[in-house]
């Protein structure tokens, strides 16, 4: 996470997506100290991404390296005779095919649509971040008895940090209406989870067996929870993923003289529970740096200050992530750590995964059960849910 001195575009052509077998635990060791050394002084040649890796071996990674990079990495799979195969031959050309433009440039020039009326919105395309709260406060208008446009706070690039509420008024004064949230982006290049969580408000809107919901819950969505982060995958980085707060300081904890200074922390990992524990790195290169001090990203504190206020309320969380079919639940910050509800959160994921599939969507993993997932999957580190499981909320 390196800022970069050339003021264009970041450039993927011929990087490749590989999938490798690492089959002993001084894999795993060896292809994370390869990534953070190369990383340190990443270029556009030279990066190396971990898209997927668990914690145990004999299960398969996906990397993604740049020309320069991929020498070290296919060095280190023929030493170490680990199977791999090419899954990606040219990440940049399929990116910019896939995105309909064969410039890097016209990502930044797509302006933010001027919204007047909701039906111009396109729910089939990615948005800039204005026009996701133009959206916002267009469905608010349109339906004022049932949605209202909230800031939460600034962010570090002081953007609005917008919250949509979806609920009709209680039936009485007596009644207190349970609360879900569900946010997306978080991880800024995740866009599906931004677009996932704007056509779920199209849907509280439209459909009217979701809308009768809302007489009886209230759900509030944070379509982009990492705005600056978000932005910056459109201005600069297409595969940026954390904050933009910093630059921070490397030399003294990234064991490499001469480190430059990097930018952004994973703000998945920036929440209070058990901060820092596992799981993560104090170099701030890393792409799973938990910040300086936990909550030092306004974007964390701000959701933590909503949830504090809400947290009579607040009964369901959910947050939205990419890639992969999974319904992960949080508890994961140790091996063979449960929550006491753990067979009521295996059997909603499971709930969940079947209404999925009857809808058409894919198989899903269920990693709620952590019994069986959590050797492999201790290193999602959901930070945020664990927090949020342990402090506030029952379902998340």
């Amino acid at each position: 996470n390196c800022e970069e001195e050339y003021n264009k575009h970041t450039n993927y052509d011929g990087f490749k997506l590989f999938r490798a077998f690492l089959s002993t635990k001084s894999h795993l060791f060896e292809l994370k100290n390869i990534t953070r050394s190369v990383n340190m002084f990443r270029s556009e040649e030279n990066n190396i991404q971990i898209w997927k890796i668990h914690s145990q071996p004999g299960m398969p990674a996906e990397i993604l390296s740049g020309p320069e990079s991929e020498k070290k990495l296919l060095k280190f799979f023929k030493e170490k005779q680990i199977i791999y195969s090419t899954l990606i031959e040219d990440f940049g050309l399929q990116m910019r095919v896939s995105g309909e433009t064969l410039r890097y440039e016209l990502l930044d020039e797509w302006e933010d649509d001027i919204l007047t009326q909701i039906e111009d919105f396109d729910l089939g395309k990615y948005h800039r971040y204005n026009t996701i709260i133009q959206y916002m406060k267009l469905i608010t208008k349109n339906n004022p008895k049932l949605a209202k446009y909230e800031i939460i706070g600034k962010t570090t690039e002081l953007r609005d940090l917008g919250i949509l509420k979806l609920g009709y008024p209680p039936f009485n004064n007596k009644t207190i209406k349970p609360i879900l949230l569900i946010d997306g982006g978080i991880h800024a290049r995740e866009w599906i989870a931004p677009a996932v969580a704007i056509y779920t408000i199209n849907t509280f809107i439209n459909n009217p067996k979701w809308r009768s919901l809302l007489d009886y819950i209230d759900v509030h969505i944070i379509p982009v929870l990492n705005p600056d982060g978000y932005e910056y995958t459109w201005k600069k980085d297409r595969l940026w993923r954390h904050t933009r707060s910093g630059p921070y300081k490397t030399s003294n904890v990234c064991g490499i003289g001469g480190a430059p200074l990097c930018y952004g922390v994973d703000p998945n990992r920036n929440f209070p529970y058990h901060w820092a524990e596992s799981g993560t790195d104090p170099c701030p290169c890393s792409e799973v740096y938990p910040g300086p001090t936990p909550l030092s990203e306004p974007e964390c504190a701000h959701l933590a200050s909503y949830m504090y206020k809400n947290k009579n309320n607040l009964k369901g969380y959910l947050t939205l992530h990419a890639y992969g079919n999974l319904i992960i639940h949080g508890w994961n910050y140790a091996y063979r750590t449960y929550p006491d509800n753990i067979e009521q959160l295996k059997y909603l994921a499971e709930k969940m995964a079947k209404a999925i599939i009857l809808e058409g969507g894919p198989a899903l993993e269920l990693v709620v059960h952590l019994m069986f997932y959590m050797k492999q999957l201790v290193e999602v580190m959901i930070m945020q849910q664990v927090w949020v499981l342990n402090i506030l909320i029952q379902w998340n």
